[in-house]
């Protein structure tokens, strides 16, 4: 087995994953934002988990994956709103 191959394994095994990061919800009327990716298509689960006190995992109301971006449908708000969020591709 190839050394990247090798330690791309031990970080899996050590719970390490590539496939993730977080977004931004700004303070503002608008109740979708676009999340740029690479690697999303629209066979992806995303799985989004609320970041900081003003957030809340009910404020999303729905997530679109596609090419290389997914869209999240939410509420409106006067605070700003930070997800993490883990993004996973059948590969069959």
């Amino acid at each position: 087995m190839d050394a990247d191959t090798k330690r791309g394994l031990d970080s899996l095994r050590q719970g390490f994953i590539t496939s993730a990061g977080s977004f931004t919800l700004g303070a503002s009327p608008a109740t979708t934002t676009v999340v740029a990716r690479l690697g999303i298509n629209s066979t992806s689960v995303i799985l989004c988990q609320a970041a900081n006190t003003a957030t809340s995992n009910s404020d999303i109301t729905r997530i679109i994956a596609a090419t290389d971006q997914f869209t999240v449908h939410h509420s409106n708000a006067t605070a700003t709103r930070v997800f993490r969020y883990a993004w996973f591709t059948n590969a069959g």
